[in-house]
């Protein structure tokens, strides 16, 4: 099976290769086709995010903190280390025009400390 060719990029320009759902590599950030290891996801995170099917995941140091499945994006809401913090406000931006409840995008609702697994896919 050949492998997919990974990019390397930088933090500032994940956003694109994550909302395109690219594979890439930006330090301990990186874009993966397809199901990882669970890296330090709890028990029941690993079977939710296994279930989910995932086309496309994005992993920080290795743990998955996003995925897109078959019910769309859903992202972790665990909380781990302050770099983890910064890379899941990354993956916030980069899916900020896939969803939405009641505002224009997801960053207002993850300023309230909603995660994106609650929010409504726009594409269906």
């Amino acid at each position: 099976m050949a492998r997919t060719r990974v990019a390397k990029t930088t933090r500032a320009k994940a956003p694109d290769f994550i909302s395109s759902k690219i594979p890439f590599q930006a330090s301990a950030l990186s874009g993966v086709e397809g199901t990882t290891g669970p890296g330090r996801m709890s028990d029941d995170e690993t079977r939710e995010y296994r279930q989910s099917n995932p086309s496309y995941t994005v992993r920080s140091y290795g743990t998955p903190i996003a995925w897109h499945g078959d019910a769309g994006w859903q992202m972790s809401s665990t909380k781990y280390t302050p770099t983890t913090s910064r890379h899941q406000s990354i993956v916030r931006v980069a899916l900020s025009d896939h969803f939405s409840k009641g505002h224009d995008n997801a960053r207002s609702h993850a300023d309230e400390g909603i995660p994106l697994s609650q929010l409504q896919d726009k594409r269906g």
